[in-house]
Protein backbone atom coordinates (compact mmCIF):
# COMPACT_ATOMS: atom_id res chain seq x y z
CA UNK A 1 0.00 0.00 0.00
CA UNK A 2 1.61 3.57 -1.39
CA UNK A 3 0.37 6.58 0.77
CA UNK A 4 0.75 10.02 -0.84
CA UNK A 5 0.03 13.37 0.09
CA UNK A 6 -2.40 15.76 -1.80
CA UNK A 7 -1.11 19.74 -1.78
CA UNK A 8 0.68 22.07 -3.37
CA UNK A 9 4.24 22.70 -3.41
CA UNK A 10 6.26 25.84 -4.02
CA UNK A 11 9.80 25.95 -5.97
CA UNK A 12 11.85 28.80 -5.71
CA UNK A 13 13.16 29.32 -9.65
CA UNK A 14 16.24 30.93 -10.39
CA UNK A 15 17.33 32.22 -13.94
CA UNK A 16 19.78 33.91 -15.21
CA UNK A 17 20.98 35.60 -18.32
CA UNK A 18 24.22 37.37 -19.97
CA UNK A 19 23.71 40.19 -22.10
CA UNK A 20 25.35 43.92 -22.56
CA UNK A 21 25.20 44.67 -19.36
CA UNK A 22 26.16 41.86 -17.53
CA UNK A 23 24.53 38.97 -15.90
CA UNK A 24 20.62 39.16 -14.81
CA UNK A 25 19.01 37.06 -11.90
CA UNK A 26 15.36 36.90 -11.85
CA UNK A 27 14.20 35.07 -8.83
CA UNK A 28 10.63 33.31 -9.44
CA UNK A 29 8.27 31.14 -7.36
CA UNK A 30 6.36 28.01 -9.72
CA UNK A 31 3.73 25.91 -8.21
CA UNK A 32 3.05 22.16 -8.71
CA UNK A 33 -0.90 20.95 -7.45
CA UNK A 34 -0.07 16.80 -6.91
CA UNK A 35 0.85 14.43 -4.93
CA UNK A 36 4.12 14.20 -3.75
CA UNK A 37 4.60 10.72 -6.25
CA UNK A 38 2.95 12.85 -9.18
CA UNK A 39 5.68 15.58 -8.43
CA UNK A 40 9.24 13.34 -8.18
CA UNK A 41 7.46 12.06 -11.50
CA UNK A 42 6.40 15.52 -13.13
CA UNK A 43 10.54 16.46 -12.34
CA UNK A 44 11.62 13.52 -13.98
CA UNK A 45 9.97 13.83 -17.00
CA UNK A 46 11.10 17.38 -17.18
CA UNK A 47 7.48 18.98 -16.79
CA UNK A 48 8.99 21.38 -14.52
CA UNK A 49 12.21 21.60 -16.07
CA UNK A 50 12.18 25.69 -15.91
CA UNK A 51 13.11 25.23 -11.78
CA UNK A 52 16.62 25.46 -12.04
CA UNK A 53 17.32 25.74 -7.91
CA UNK A 54 14.14 24.68 -5.99
CA UNK A 55 14.12 25.04 -2.11
CA UNK A 56 15.75 21.93 -1.42
CA UNK A 57 18.94 23.14 -3.04
CA UNK A 58 18.90 25.94 -1.09
CA UNK A 59 18.17 23.96 2.08
CA UNK A 60 21.15 21.44 1.37
CA UNK A 61 23.21 24.12 1.15
CA UNK A 62 22.12 25.85 4.80
CA UNK A 63 22.89 22.33 6.16
CA UNK A 64 26.24 22.19 4.58
CA UNK A 65 27.31 25.44 6.02
CA UNK A 66 26.11 24.05 9.44
CA UNK A 67 28.08 20.79 9.17
CA UNK A 68 31.46 23.34 8.31
CA UNK A 69 30.61 25.45 11.30
CA UNK A 70 30.37 22.55 14.06
CA UNK A 71 34.11 22.40 14.61
CA UNK A 72 34.94 26.51 14.82
CA UNK A 73 31.78 26.37 17.39
CA UNK A 74 32.91 23.17 19.56
CA UNK A 75 36.40 24.91 19.33
CA UNK A 76 35.31 28.27 20.57
CA UNK A 77 33.44 26.28 23.39
CA UNK A 78 36.01 24.40 24.55
CA UNK A 79 38.39 28.10 25.02
CA UNK A 80 35.60 29.46 26.96
CA UNK A 81 35.16 26.90 29.00
CA UNK A 82 38.59 25.91 29.60
CA UNK A 83 38.90 25.55 33.52
CA UNK A 84 41.24 25.69 35.94
CA UNK A 85 42.47 22.91 37.77
CA UNK A 86 42.99 23.52 41.60
CA UNK A 87 44.45 21.01 44.44
CA UNK A 88 44.79 20.94 47.86
CA UNK A 89 47.35 18.54 49.08
CA UNK A 90 48.12 17.83 52.98
CA UNK A 91 51.29 16.06 53.97
CA UNK A 92 48.85 13.75 56.40
CA UNK A 93 45.39 13.81 57.71
CA UNK A 94 46.33 13.89 61.61
CA UNK A 95 48.55 16.46 63.58
CA UNK A 96 49.21 17.42 67.21
CA UNK A 97 49.59 20.59 68.50
CA UNK A 98 52.40 22.96 67.68
CA UNK A 99 52.88 20.59 64.37
CA UNK A 100 53.50 21.88 61.58
CA UNK A 101 50.58 21.84 58.58
CA UNK A 102 52.78 21.27 55.66
CA UNK A 103 51.00 20.70 52.10
CA UNK A 104 50.85 22.48 48.72
CA UNK A 105 48.56 23.69 46.10
CA UNK A 106 48.54 22.64 42.52
CA UNK A 107 47.39 25.44 39.68
CA UNK A 108 46.98 25.09 36.41
CA UNK A 109 45.11 28.25 34.48
CA UNK A 110 43.15 26.94 31.40
CA UNK A 111 42.69 30.34 31.51
CA UNK A 112 43.57 34.11 32.66
CA UNK A 113 42.01 33.83 36.45
CA UNK A 114 41.05 37.08 38.10
CA UNK A 115 41.31 36.89 42.03
CA UNK A 116 41.95 38.97 44.64
CA UNK A 117 44.09 36.46 46.97
CA UNK A 118 45.33 33.03 47.39
CA UNK A 119 44.52 32.31 51.33
CA UNK A 120 44.47 28.75 53.23
CA UNK A 121 42.36 28.84 56.20
CA UNK A 122 42.30 26.20 59.67
CA UNK A 123 39.17 26.35 61.58
CA UNK A 124 37.79 24.68 64.39
CA UNK A 125 34.47 23.97 65.18
CA UNK A 126 32.89 23.06 68.40
CA UNK A 127 29.29 21.30 68.12
CA UNK A 128 27.30 20.32 71.24
CA UNK A 129 24.13 18.19 70.66
CA UNK A 130 21.97 17.67 73.74
CA UNK A 131 18.25 16.60 74.32
CA UNK A 132 15.51 19.08 74.27
CA UNK A 133 14.14 19.86 77.74
CA UNK A 134 10.74 19.16 78.01
CA UNK A 135 9.55 22.21 79.33
CA UNK A 136 10.67 23.58 75.63
CA UNK A 137 7.22 24.79 74.04
CA UNK A 138 6.51 22.68 71.41
CA UNK A 139 8.04 19.26 72.49
CA UNK A 140 6.84 16.55 71.48
CA UNK A 141 8.45 12.66 71.72
CA UNK A 142 7.48 12.41 67.69
CA UNK A 143 9.46 15.28 66.22
CA UNK A 144 13.19 16.11 66.81
CA UNK A 145 14.40 15.74 70.42
CA UNK A 146 18.01 17.23 70.08
CA UNK A 147 19.34 20.68 69.79
CA UNK A 148 22.57 21.14 68.22
CA UNK A 149 24.46 24.32 68.67
CA UNK A 150 27.87 25.32 66.43
CA UNK A 151 30.27 27.79 67.77
CA UNK A 152 34.15 28.84 65.93
CA UNK A 153 36.55 28.39 69.01
CA UNK A 154 39.64 29.21 66.23
CA UNK A 155 40.65 30.78 63.13
CA UNK A 156 44.05 30.84 61.40
CA UNK A 157 44.72 31.71 57.84
CA UNK A 158 47.76 32.56 55.52
CA UNK A 159 48.03 34.25 52.80
CA UNK A 160 50.43 32.80 50.04
CA UNK A 161 52.54 34.28 47.35
CA UNK A 162 51.06 34.06 43.96
CA UNK A 163 51.16 36.37 40.86
CA UNK A 164 47.75 37.95 40.32
CA UNK A 165 45.99 37.40 38.06
CA UNK A 166 47.00 33.74 37.52
CA UNK A 167 47.72 33.68 33.88
CA UNK A 168 46.63 32.09 31.39
CA UNK A 169 48.91 28.49 31.18
CA UNK A 170 50.58 29.20 34.34
CA UNK A 171 51.60 25.43 35.65
CA UNK A 172 53.13 25.49 39.38
CA UNK A 173 52.79 24.19 43.15
CA UNK A 174 52.35 26.42 45.95
CA UNK A 175 53.72 24.95 49.28
CA UNK A 176 52.38 26.32 52.88
CA UNK A 177 53.59 25.06 56.53
CA UNK A 178 52.09 26.68 59.61
CA UNK A 179 51.62 25.57 63.41
CA UNK A 180 48.30 23.63 64.73
CA UNK A 181 47.17 25.58 67.28
CA UNK A 182 48.27 24.98 70.71
CA UNK A 183 46.10 24.21 73.66
CA UNK A 184 45.48 27.55 75.23
CA UNK A 185 44.54 29.01 72.12
CA UNK A 186 41.32 26.67 71.88
CA UNK A 187 39.29 27.91 74.49
CA UNK A 188 34.99 26.54 74.93
CA UNK A 189 32.45 28.00 77.17
CA UNK A 190 30.44 25.74 79.53
CA UNK A 191 26.92 25.72 80.38
CA UNK A 192 27.94 26.63 83.67
CA UNK A 193 29.41 30.09 82.32
CA UNK A 194 33.04 28.19 82.84
CA UNK A 195 35.97 28.09 80.31
CA UNK A 196 37.72 24.95 79.52
CA UNK A 197 40.62 24.66 77.26
CA UNK A 198 42.97 22.69 74.71
CA UNK A 199 42.75 18.92 76.36
CA UNK A 200 40.09 20.01 78.37
CA UNK A 201 37.48 20.64 76.18
CA UNK A 202 34.73 17.56 76.45
CA UNK A 203 34.42 15.63 73.31
CA UNK A 204 32.44 12.39 72.52
CA UNK A 205 29.16 11.35 75.08
CA UNK A 206 28.65 14.01 77.37
CA UNK A 207 27.87 13.13 81.36
CA UNK A 208 24.69 15.65 81.26
CA UNK A 209 23.40 13.67 78.20
CA UNK A 210 24.19 14.59 74.78
CA UNK A 211 27.87 14.15 72.45
CA UNK A 212 30.07 16.91 71.77
CA UNK A 213 33.04 17.20 69.17
CA UNK A 214 35.81 19.45 67.73
CA UNK A 215 35.66 19.57 63.84
CA UNK A 216 38.71 20.96 61.86
CA UNK A 217 38.22 21.78 58.33
CA UNK A 218 41.18 23.03 56.69
CA UNK A 219 40.83 25.62 53.35
CA UNK A 220 42.13 26.56 50.54
CA UNK A 221 40.80 29.51 47.95
CA UNK A 222 41.80 31.84 45.34
CA UNK A 223 39.35 34.68 46.70
CA UNK A 224 37.57 36.73 44.31
CA UNK A 225 37.68 34.31 41.40
CA UNK A 226 35.39 31.78 40.55
CA UNK A 227 37.50 28.90 40.98
CA UNK A 228 35.53 26.57 43.57
CA UNK A 229 37.58 25.74 47.15
CA UNK A 230 39.28 22.86 48.03
CA UNK A 231 38.96 21.80 51.89
CA UNK A 232 39.65 18.80 54.02
CA UNK A 233 38.82 17.97 57.00
CA UNK A 234 41.31 17.13 59.62
CA UNK A 235 41.90 15.89 63.29
CA UNK A 236 43.87 17.98 65.51
CA UNK A 237 44.99 16.82 69.17
CA UNK A 238 45.06 19.32 71.15
CA UNK A 239 47.16 19.61 74.13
Amino acid sequence: MTASIEGRCLFIGVRGTLGPAGLRVKVHPQRFEGSADSLVRALERGHCSNVHAPIILAMSTIALVIIALIPIAVVAFILLNAKTKFELELSQAAYSSGENIEGSITIAAGGEVPAERLVVTLIGVYEETRRKPRSTVGYDEKDDEWDTTSTEVFRCEEELPIELPVAKGFKGEIPFSFAAPLGQQVSVKTPAGGIKQGAEIPEGELVSGGFASLNWTFTAALEGSKVEPELRMLGITLG
